[in-house]
Protein backbone atom coordinates (compact mmCIF):
# COMPACT_ATOMS: atom_id res chain seq x y z
CA UNK A 1 0.00 0.00 0.00
CA UNK A 2 2.84 2.39 0.66
CA UNK A 3 4.57 1.91 -2.82
CA UNK A 4 0.86 2.89 -4.21
CA UNK A 5 1.00 5.85 -2.20
CA UNK A 6 4.33 6.51 -2.84
CA UNK A 7 3.33 6.82 -6.71
CA UNK A 8 0.68 8.70 -6.06
CA UNK A 9 2.59 11.49 -4.37
CA UNK A 10 4.83 11.47 -6.87
CA UNK A 11 2.69 11.41 -9.54
CA UNK A 12 0.57 14.40 -8.86
CA UNK A 13 3.04 17.37 -8.04
CA UNK A 14 5.47 16.36 -10.98
CA UNK A 15 2.54 16.82 -13.17
CA UNK A 16 1.62 20.17 -12.38
CA UNK A 17 5.06 20.87 -12.12
CA UNK A 18 5.96 20.17 -16.02
CA UNK A 19 2.81 21.57 -16.96
CA UNK A 20 3.24 25.43 -15.64
CA UNK A 21 6.91 25.11 -16.65
CA UNK A 22 5.30 24.29 -20.46
CA UNK A 23 2.66 26.72 -19.98
CA UNK A 24 5.73 29.10 -19.12
CA UNK A 25 7.82 28.23 -21.97
CA UNK A 26 4.85 28.59 -24.54
CA UNK A 27 3.56 31.65 -22.61
CA UNK A 28 7.46 33.14 -22.96
CA UNK A 29 7.94 32.31 -26.53
CA UNK A 30 4.39 33.59 -28.06
CA UNK A 31 5.08 36.95 -25.88
CA UNK A 32 8.26 37.71 -27.74
CA UNK A 33 6.96 37.08 -30.79
CA UNK A 34 3.92 39.06 -30.20
CA UNK A 35 6.42 42.50 -28.99
CA UNK A 36 8.35 41.94 -31.75
CA UNK A 37 5.51 41.75 -34.23
CA UNK A 38 4.47 44.91 -32.57
CA UNK A 39 7.41 46.82 -32.99
CA UNK A 40 8.41 46.04 -36.26
CA UNK A 41 4.48 47.67 -36.82
CA UNK A 42 4.69 50.37 -34.86
CA UNK A 43 8.15 51.19 -36.35
CA UNK A 44 7.12 50.72 -39.19
CA UNK A 45 4.14 53.08 -39.70
CA UNK A 46 6.31 55.85 -37.83
CA UNK A 47 9.45 55.64 -39.79
CA UNK A 48 9.23 54.17 -43.02
CA UNK A 49 12.02 56.22 -44.95
CA UNK A 50 13.99 54.15 -42.83
CA UNK A 51 12.25 50.87 -43.71
CA UNK A 52 12.68 52.08 -47.34
CA UNK A 53 16.29 52.60 -47.06
CA UNK A 54 17.16 49.21 -45.27
CA UNK A 55 15.40 46.90 -47.61
CA UNK A 56 14.47 47.69 -51.32
CA UNK A 57 11.22 45.65 -51.33
CA UNK A 58 8.37 44.92 -49.52
CA UNK A 59 8.77 41.05 -49.52
CA UNK A 60 11.71 40.95 -46.94
CA UNK A 61 10.56 42.71 -44.39
CA UNK A 62 6.70 40.60 -44.72
CA UNK A 63 9.25 37.48 -44.62
CA UNK A 64 11.19 38.85 -41.62
CA UNK A 65 7.90 39.69 -39.16
CA UNK A 66 6.46 36.18 -40.15
CA UNK A 67 9.50 34.24 -39.52
CA UNK A 68 12.44 36.48 -37.72
CA UNK A 69 11.04 39.36 -36.26
CA UNK A 70 13.67 39.97 -34.20
CA UNK A 71 16.32 39.87 -36.80
CA UNK A 72 14.26 42.20 -39.00
CA UNK A 73 14.43 44.82 -35.71
CA UNK A 74 18.02 44.63 -35.73
CA UNK A 75 18.77 45.01 -38.95
CA UNK A 76 16.68 48.07 -39.08
CA UNK A 77 18.35 48.91 -36.12
CA UNK A 78 21.72 49.12 -37.63
CA UNK A 79 21.24 49.21 -41.83
CA UNK A 80 21.01 52.73 -42.47
CA UNK A 81 24.34 53.17 -41.35
CA UNK A 82 25.90 50.48 -42.75
CA UNK A 83 26.94 47.22 -41.15
CA UNK A 84 30.05 47.45 -39.66
CA UNK A 85 32.04 46.60 -36.57
CA UNK A 86 29.83 46.80 -33.50
CA UNK A 87 26.35 46.09 -35.55
CA UNK A 88 27.09 42.44 -36.08
CA UNK A 89 26.45 41.63 -32.66
CA UNK A 90 23.17 43.42 -32.95
CA UNK A 91 22.45 40.97 -35.80
CA UNK A 92 23.43 37.99 -33.68
CA UNK A 93 21.74 38.75 -30.89
CA UNK A 94 18.35 39.42 -32.86
CA UNK A 95 18.86 35.71 -34.57
CA UNK A 96 19.47 34.39 -31.20
CA UNK A 97 16.33 36.03 -29.58
CA UNK A 98 14.72 34.68 -32.81
CA UNK A 99 15.75 31.41 -32.32
CA UNK A 100 15.22 31.33 -28.80
CA UNK A 101 11.17 32.20 -29.46
CA UNK A 102 11.30 29.25 -31.95
CA UNK A 103 12.96 26.89 -29.90
CA UNK A 104 10.85 27.64 -26.83
CA UNK A 105 7.73 27.07 -28.87
CA UNK A 106 9.03 23.87 -30.00
CA UNK A 107 10.07 22.62 -26.41
CA UNK A 108 6.68 23.15 -24.88
CA UNK A 109 5.36 21.26 -27.84
CA UNK A 110 7.40 18.31 -27.37
CA UNK A 111 6.48 18.33 -24.26
CA UNK A 112 3.07 18.21 -24.75
CA UNK A 113 3.07 15.32 -27.19
CA UNK A 114 5.18 13.46 -24.25
CA UNK A 115 2.44 13.75 -21.64
CA UNK A 116 -0.67 13.02 -24.27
Amino acid sequence: MSSTTQARSDEGPGFFVRFSDTVSRTTGSSFATIVAGAAILVWWLVDQIRWNQAFDTFLWPLAGFLVAPWTTLMWVLVFPAGITGFDYVWLVIGIAMDVISWSGGAYSGRNRMAMA
